[in-house]
């Protein structure tokens, strides 16, 4: 642990280095972002330089990794990591390979969304069964008015306390029986 005064705070400049990690160390990381994927990652230089150990037995084995191209496992196990487990696909094919997984998570990511976004503006008198704010007969007199002086939507949506969008598709359905 680094150094602490008596009042128990971190002196700063202090470090142990016996928490440092050497070369060749390998730790196993969870990836939160990516639904729990663990990955093992080995330190290969100082001051703090991690690489995926799949691309380090990749390289030891079979030399440097061409640009475009990825390490993929073929037994979808991530944590194995043994040259025959492993091969080497364009990033196009690795997509492809994987896409059934990633549209799987899409969807259901976009539905939670949609989900959450429907549910929070649907209008409560459509599920309450709540009459409207306004009567037919000020409906009737807003048409009667648009009709006669050609009064926008929005006038008379605020003057007789009607949605606009509701008087406009009242209006619709009025001039489609004409």
């Amino acid at each position: 642990m680094r150094n602490r005064n008596e009042q128990g705070q971190f002196i700063s400049g202090s470090s142990d280095d016996e928490q440092r990690c050497s070369i060749g160390t390998v730790r196993i990381r969870t990836r939160h972002r990516r639904h729990g994927e663990q990955r093992a990652w080995i330190k290969v230089a100082d001051p703090n330089t991690w690489v995926l150990l799949a691309r380090v037995v990749w390289e030891s084995v079979h030399g440097p990794i061409p640009r475009g191209m990825v390490v993929h496992h073929r037994d979808s196990n991530t944590l194995n990591d043994v040259p025959e487990n492993l091969e080497l696909l364009d990033k196009a094919a690795h997509l492809a390979l994987h896409y059934p997984e990633y549209k799987a998570l899409a969807t259901a990511n976009w539905i939670t969304q949609r989900r959450a976004r429907r549910w929070s503006t649907k209008s409560t008198t459509k599920r309450t069964g709540r009459p409207p704010s306004w009567s037919d007969e000020k409906l009737r007199k807003a048409i009667g008015e648009h009709l006669l002086y050609a009064s926008l939507y929005t006038e008379l949506a605020a003057r007789y306390g009607i949605p606009a969008r509701t008087l406009a598709r009242k209006m619709k359905a009025i001039l489609a029986l004409l």
